[in-house]
């Protein structure tokens, strides 16, 4: 009897955590707003550096979307002024309603912190700011340009924002 006295209340706890699962599991399995699939698209065409952050060699550029590395998706790209970066179709990004993005110089010493070089807003405003030719929503849409101009740089970042 002894033995059965100590087995209910684990039984009872592994019941109750069992039924429990299954009601959470149930709640996570209902889609909800916050993860339905993202309406709008974010597509880099070209970053342009017009003036580095360092006065000798070029800018090892990378740029966080979020807090986190979205370009490039290793290491850093080199950039002088009058580089062109043109981004390949895989770094289109989905989102709900606006993405924070920070462009940074890669510095190489320990001591050294990154530097900030700047921070750009997208919307999805954007898919309605920048229609086609003639406003006619048939045609592509026009790149928009944001700045980053923070630590003494210059760069010019052209993209665009599509309904999905």
């Amino acid at each position: 009897m002894r033995s059965t006295n100590r087995l209910m209340p684990r039984l009872a706890w592994r019941l109750l955590a069992l039924v429990g699962a299954s009601v959470l599991g149930a709640t996570l399995l209902v889609p909800s707003a916050a993860h339905a699939a993202p309406p709008f698209r974010f597509v880099p065409v070209e970053l342009i550096c017009y003036t580095t952050e360092d006065f000798h060699g070029a800018d090892g550029a990378y740029i966080r979307a979020d807090a986190r590395v979205y370009w490039p998706h290793n290491g850093v790209v080199y950039m002088n002024a009058g580089s062109i970066h043109q981004f390949a179709a895989s770094y289109a990004l989905g989102f709900h309603t606006d993405i924070k993005l920070d462009l940074y110089d890669q510095d190489r010493g320990i001591w050294d912190d990154d530097d900030h070089l700047g921070t750009i807003w997208i919307s999805s405003a954007d898919a309605d700011s920048a229609p086609g030719p003639n406003d006619n929503p048939d045609t592509p849409q026009r790149e928009i340009m944001k700045l980053f101009l923070s630590d003494d740089v210059f760069y010019a970042l052209f993209y665009f924002v599509e309904r999905i």
